[in-house]
């Protein structure tokens, strides 16, 4: 089978990382969760036109956000879930491709079935109901961002990724963050609030003295590259 896959950003993976440990703690069987949802699983003979098509239709697509509202256990497929929204641009991804393609999308991924979910547990022989009151203890709804699209072919192994659309924005989105960050830090300096040895502390050094909370520990040298970036690009606008 091959899959479609809207990858998570790693903040989000953690998020959902730890409520995993939280229902299954140490336990060495505990597989590492790889953070997606799943948009569409292809079980047709076309997979070279079906990856040609997802392509062409995510083409130009922007990052974007979805919201974690709640866990649950599906209990068809023995299932502990995190559940995200049906809304927004996840669902209009998942209704372009089931619009196409609904007839060779296995059952759960049509476009009258499909449940977007990331999958916490799967055990047919656990009490997932306890399990999942168990989590929802350390749960809080939270906001993932989504800037790839992965295709994945499901092995008895595993799974394998085998093609990547980035989205479009999700750099530049990084980045205003970055300088909206310096420009705060530097506005402190000219209005005499900062130091010149507090305002170059915090440019070359770490996030710890980042008190504006949008910096969010990215390196240094990332940030410089960045703003090297941002700025040639300003130059040929």
């Amino acid at each position: 089978m091959l899959c479609v896959i809207a990858k998570l950003d790693k903040d989000a993976t953690q998020k959902l990382c730890s409520l995993q440990k939280a229902v299954l703690g140490d336990d060495p069987a505990r597989r590492p969760l790889y953070g997606h949802i799943t948009l569409a699983t292809y079980t047709g003979i076309a997979e070279a036109d079906f990856i040609r098509d997802c392509r062409r239709l995510l083409s130009g697509r922007p990052a974007f956000t979805v919201d974690y509202e709640r866990l649950a256990v599906l209990e068809e497929t023995a299932i502990l879930t995190a559940l995200p929204e049906k809304t927004g641009a996840l669902a209009a991804l998942h209704r372009r491709i089931a619009e196409r393609w609904d007839k060779e999308l296995d059952r759960w991924t049509r476009l009258e079935r499909w449940l977007p979910h990331t999958s916490l547990l799967y055990d047919p022989q656990a009490d997932l109901q306890a399990l999942c009151l168990r989590a929802e203890a350390s749960f809080t709804p939270f906001s993932a961002r989504i800037c790839a699209i992965e295709f994945s072919r499901v092995l008895d192994s595993g799974y394998e990724i085998i093609d990547r659309v980035a989205l479009q924005g999700g750099d530049a989105a990084r980045i205003s963050k970055l300088i909206y960050a310096w420009a705060a830090v530097a506005e402190k300096y000219r209005a005499g609030e900062i130091s010149r040895d507090e305002y170059d502390k915090w440019r070359y050094n770490d996030p710890q003295y980042d008190d504006t909370q949008i910096w969010a520990k990215v390196p240094s040298h990332e940030f410089s590259d960045a703003m090297v970036k941002a700025f040639k690009r300003k130059l040929k606008e």
